[in-house]
C-alpha cells in the first residue's frame, strides 16, 4: 500500500507491505498519486491547513485518508482537524508505530475480504494454533501434549491436523491401535477418539471445514496443528488460521544458527497482529532461552518441558509448565477468599 508523507521523511524500518513516498506539497502529491494511488497521507500540523484546503478542492478526494500529526492529540484537536477534512490525528512522536498498526489492520481486513469466507469461531470455543519453524520441529508433539493437558482438566478438546500433506494423526491411529473410528461429524472429515477422549480430525479438510469445527459449540478448545510455517507448501489459508487464532504458539529451535529462520517468519508476517504469539523452545536450557529472548525482545519466549512420550505419564511440575505456556486462555487461577478456595470463572 502507498503511504505519502508531506515535508518530512521516515528514518525507521517499516513493514514490507508499506511503500512510503515523501512529497513537499499538495501539488507534488497530486502529481505522484496518478502513478502510485495513495491509501494514506501523513501531514504535520504546521502544514495541515494549506494541505487540507487544497485537498478539499481536489477531485476524487475519497480515494485516500489524511492523518494529521500533532504534538498533542487531545480530543479537541481531533475535533478541530476532522471538521476540516482529516480522518485521524496521531501523536508526532508515535506516528511510525501508529502507521504500522494501521497498515497491519488494513492488510488483514483486505485478506478477510478475499474469496475465502470462513465461519466465525464460536464465542465459547478457544482456538490454539501450533506451528513450527522447521519440518519435524515438534508442533504435533506439542499439540498432543496440550490436548491431553486440557482433557485432564475436564475440557472437551479437538485436535485438527491442518496441513494436508501430513499423515501424523493417521500414523498415530494405526500405531496405537487403541483408537476407535466413529461417525463422520462433518462431510468429508474423519474423527476418531483416543482412549483419553480427545477428538482428532485427520488432514484433508479445506479451511472452511476446519473452521466449521471451531464454529460449533461442541468444544471448549480446538487446537490446530498447522505444521511448518517456513514450508513453501504452507498456504496463506494456513497462515490465516494460525495468526487469527485466540493464541498462537510457534515451536522453534534454540540453536543459534536456526534462530534466523524464526526471525524470518516473524518479520515476513508483520501484516498479522502478533501480540498473542508465543515462542516455545523444546529441549532448551535456561541460558538458551535467555539468548533467544534477548534477540527477540518484547516477545514471550519459554521452554517446553521435556516429555518424550506425549501419551505417557508426566510430573505435576511438567503440567504446571504446560499450563503456563497457555495461561492467557485458561480459566482464572483459583482464588482464596476467607480461607476458602473458589473456582475461577471462564
Amino acid at each position: 500500500m502507498n503511504i505519502y508523507t508531506v515535508n518530512f521523511k521516515n528514518e525507521t524500518l517499516l513493514p514490507p507491505h508499506i511503500t512510503l513516498f515523501s512529497v513537499d506539497s499538495f501539488l507534488a502529491f497530486n502529481h505522484s498519486r496518478l502513478a502510485a494511488p495513495a491509501a494514506l497521507v501523513l501531514v504535520k500540523a504546521s502544514d495541515a491547513e494549506d494541505f487540507l484546503q487544497a485537498a478539499q478542492s481536489g477531485e476524487e478526494r475519497s480515494e485516500y485518508d489524511v492523518v494529521i500529526l500533532e504534538a498533542d492529540a487531545a480530543p479537541e484537536r481531533l475535533r478541530y482537524w476532522t471538521q476540516r477534512g482529516a480522518q485521524q490525528v496521531w501523536l508526532w512522536e508515535q506516528w511510525e508505530v501508529e502507521l504500522t498498526e494501521w497498515a497491519n489492520v488494513s492488510e488483514v481486513s483486505r485478506i478477510d475480504e478475499s474469496p475465502l469466507h470462513l465461519p466465525m469461531v464460536s464465542q465459547r470455543t478457544v482456538t490454539i494454533a501450533v506451528a513450527s519453524t522447521a519440518n519435524g520441529g515438534g508442533a504435533t508433539h506439542s499439540v498432543i501434549l496440550l490436548g491431553r493437558l486440557l482433557t485432564s482438566m475436564k475440557y472437551k478438546v479437538a485436535l485438527i491436523e491442518c496441513n494436508p500433506g501430513s499423515k501424523d494423526f493417521t500414523c498415530l491411529h494405526e500405531t496405537r491401535g487403541a483408537a476407535e473410528r466413529s461417525r463422520n461429524l462433518l462431510p468429508n472429515t474423519t474423527r476418531f477418539a483416543t482412549e483419553e477422549g480427545i477428538d482428532l480430525y485427520t488432514s484433508g479438510m479445506n479451511p472452511e471445514e476446519i473452521r466449521m469445527i471451531a464454529a460449533q459449540d461442541r468444544y471448549d478448545y480446538v487446537i490446530y496443528d498447522i505444521g511448518c510455517l517456513a514450508d513453501e507448501q504452507t498456504s496463506r489459508h494456513l497462515n490465516y488460521l494460525f495468526f487469527t487464532s485466540t493464541l498462537q504458539l510457534l515451536v522453534s529451535s534454540a540453536i543459534d544458527w536456526r534462530i534466523r529462520a524464526l526471525s524470518n517468519i516473524l518479520t515476513s508476517n508483520t501484516i498479522w497482529p502478533q501480540k498473542n504469539l508465543r515462542i516455545l523452545l523444546p529441549h532448551a536450557t535456561a541460558k538458551q532461552r535467555e539468548a533467544v529472548a534477548g534477540v527477540l525482545q518484547h516477545r514471550f519466549v519459554d521452554v517446553i518441558p521435556t516429555i518424550p512420550d506425549c501419551f505417557g505419564k508426566w510430573s505435576e511440575e511438567a503440567s504446571r509448565q504446560l499450563r503456563g505456556l497457555i495461561s492467557p486462555v485458561l480459566p482464572q487461577e483459583r482464588k482464596r477468599l476467607f480461607g476458602m478456595t473458589l473456582p475461577g470463572l471462564r
